[in-house]
């Protein structure tokens, strides 16, 4: 896979096996959306949730926001951090599990990408667990993005405290981009 646009288009990212990068058209059009309600990007903070190979942090700080990137599997976090290392790119990279880093959490960042695993059986935590730390870590004007399966539509229909934040939802075949105003 590669960079799609900013300072590192073109750059190779490496993938784990295992792991489902998120599409390049997924990409481009998640940072179109942003755009749309960003005037610029420089200096903006992006926290990536379930970073997998990190290609949504490295797309971030190509794009010039200031990156944080969580990822528990050791083996994903490696290449992560070689994929990272490779484009001589800086951010703060952590091997953690998402819902404790924010719950302990005390910074407010201005873009939130969470996309948790589609098909592991032994992801314990609901959208609603996530979204809701989540709203505890954006910032005012900030924005939420959720990537997630199509089918899962359901689930978020469910989240009828968050229905009213939701401002676009965007399906990319199976993929399902939600959008959400702090």
């Amino acid at each position: 896979m590669h960079l799609t646009a900013g300072l590192y288009k073109g750059s190779k990212v490496d993938v784990p096996k295992g792991v489902k990068p998120t599409l390049s058209k997924v990409r481009e059009s998640v940072f179109n959306v942003l755009n749309s309600y960003f005037y610029d990007s420089d200096n903006l903070s992006f926290l990536d949730l379930f970073a997998g190979s990190g290609i949504m942090s490295l797309e971030a700080i190509s794009r010039g926001y200031k990156v944080t990137s969580i990822e528990l599997n050791r083996k994903n976090f490696q290449i992560i951090k070689s994929n990272f290392k490779s484009i001589n790119a800086q951010a703060d990279l952590i091997c953690a599990d998402c819902i404790k880093f924010l719950k302990s959490n005390t910074e407010k960042f201005d873009v939130i990408y969470i996309d948790p695993p589609w098909t592991n059986a032994d992801f314990k935590y609901t959208y609603n667990d996530i979204l809701e730390l989540a709203f505890n870590n954006i910032k005012e004007s900030g924005i939420i993005v959720f990537e997630s399966e199509k089918i899962k539509k359901l689930l978020h229909q469910d989240l009828k405290f968050f229905e009213e934040k939701l401002i676009r939802e965007k399906v990319y075949g199976r993929c399902l981009l939600s959008f959400y105003k702090a």
